[in-house]
């Protein structure tokens, strides 16, 4: 126990919310979720803060898991919904913590079927994804100290729809399927935006005919404006010429 007058230290401490949905398909009624604060992952006597605690919440409000940012908990399955993650971060220098109030955090959802991705032997057969004739890498052997060069293309299958562009997918490729021991080469994929539907590209086009016909009747209606403008004036100058024709005879009449 501390003495009475020991100098004491104010803590500071700062509650980070984030909130996401789940949306499993096909047949699963679950998700299976992992929540990790990726810049303070395996940091405990290095760690830049007192208290790294996080918790997991469900649209009532109740509590489905909770751990510490040091170290990964186990996966949570769960259903479609609303969810929020809490995260409690304490320091005594307060502007330690203002540094971090934008700080990501990272979720692990497994797919629940491995993408396919094909593998070729040259980068052009790879970056075409395989057009043209190229064919796949077909099974061989490396010598000791070789070298040969794979090209991975992206996935063939397509992505679930609860993927949002700029998820990234990871995965590995083994280069032998029937040796744990074996190297795997790990893979990382930037999810791209999803494609444009045809519906919505005939909708864009029929957006641009609406514009080309309202710029049309914008253009009748200027030169409608126009042509008014044109006679109002041409009936101002005729006045004009009246009353300088009056005015001059009124002249001639007075000498």
């Amino acid at each position: 126990r501390a003495a009475a007058d020991a100098p004491g230290e104010q803590i500071h401490s700062m509650l980070l919310q984030y909130s996401f949905d789940v949306a499993p398909e096909g047949d699963a009624k679950e998700q299976p979720v992992l929540a990790r604060v990726q810049s303070l992952h395996e940091q405990l006597y290095d760690a830049p803060l007192d208290s790294m605690l996080w918790r997991l919440d469900d649209a009532n409000g109740q509590t489905l898991q909770y751990g510490g940012a040091m170290h990964d908990a186990a996966e949570t399955k769960l259903k479609k919904g609303s969810y929020s993650i809490s995260v409690l971060l304490r320091h005594p220098d307060r502007a330690q913590l203002t540094a971090l109030k934008e700080l990501p955090l990272l979720l692990r959802m497994p797919l629940p079927m491995p993408l396919d991705c094909v593998v070729h032997g040259g980068r052009g057969a790879a970056s075409k994804g395989g057009h043209g004739g190229h064919e796949a890498v077909a099974e061989g052997w490396v010598r000791r100290g070789g070298h040969k060069d794979l090209y991975v293309c992206k996935p063939t299958t397509e992505l679930p729809k609860w993927v949002s562009a700029g998820d990234v997918l990871t995965g590995h490729v083994a280069l032998d399927k029937g040796s744990k021991e074996a190297t795997k080469l790990p893979l990382a994929f930037e999810a791209p935006p999803a494609p444009v539907k045809k519906a919505e590209a005939a909708d864009d086009d029929g957006d641009e005919e609406d514009e080309e016909v309202v710029g049309a009747a914008l253009d009748e209606e200027a030169m409608a404006c126009a042509k008014e403008a044109r006679l109002v004036q041409e009936d101002v100058d005729e006045l004009e010429r009246s009353v300088f024709r009056a005015r001059l005879q009124r002249l001639r009449a007075l000498r």
